[in-house]
């Protein structure tokens, strides 16, 4: 991780005509590839973020989401650009599908930050399709391209989840038109 993470951005801008990806051996190591090929063909993936056992959702970290965003967004980037360079355009497509299917995983947790991070993946693979299909030879991707939905991302959910971590956070939100005495406004005060 130490040795191949600093050279990840690198990877992303070299020209896909440049003889250093003759010698770089994929450069994503496999065993990130297979895990991030397994979670892909999951039907559906459960990050078990304890929203609901928490009395400040707004403190859940979410370190792990970073991290994905790094090695599917700029690893899994560099991996297909490389298999583009090569001419391998299966490996090619299947790692542009491995990071679609994660981001859609990914944008199944509702918090606004998942959303943008599934937003930014989805942007990287779908420049490395732009990469693809600009290729001579490539495959065809018109049909399956068409069928892509528009958004993967569900800000709607997002927005109404973050409203409602608000009165998850400061329940005195839902009654505000009830009288209180200024013990009461105190507490609220000391909540908020």
């Amino acid at each position: 991780m130490n040795r191949v993470f600093p050279t990840l951005q690198e990877w992303n801008t070299r020209p896909l005509d440049a003889p250093e990806w003759g010698t770089s051996k994929g450069v994503l190591p496999e065993t990130f590839y297979r895990e991030m090929k397994r979670a892909a063909y999951r039907r559906e993936a459960s990050w078990e973020y304890p929203i609901e056992e928490s009395s400040s959702p707004y403190m859940i970290l979410l370190p792990d989401v970073q991290q994905m965003r790094v090695w599917l967004g700029n690893g899994l980037s560099a991996k297909i650009r490389y298999h583009i360079s090569c001419g391998q355009f299966a490996e090619a497509r299947e790692g542009i599908l491995v990071g679609l299917a994660n981001s859609r995983h990914i944008a199944q947790t509702t918090f606004y930050v998942t959303q943008g991070v599934a937003r930014a993946i989805d942007n990287i693979m779908l420049a490395r399709v732009e990469e693809l299909i600009s290729q001579p030879n490539s495959p065809n991707l018109y049909w399956a391209l068409s069928t892509l939905p528009d958004l993967q991302t569900e800000l709607h959910r997002a927005a109404n989840f973050e409203g409602s971590m608000f009165a998850m956070t400061f329940p005195a939100v839902n009654d505000f038109d009830r009288p209180r005495d200024a013990n009461e406004w105190g507490r609220m005060a000391g909540q908020l």
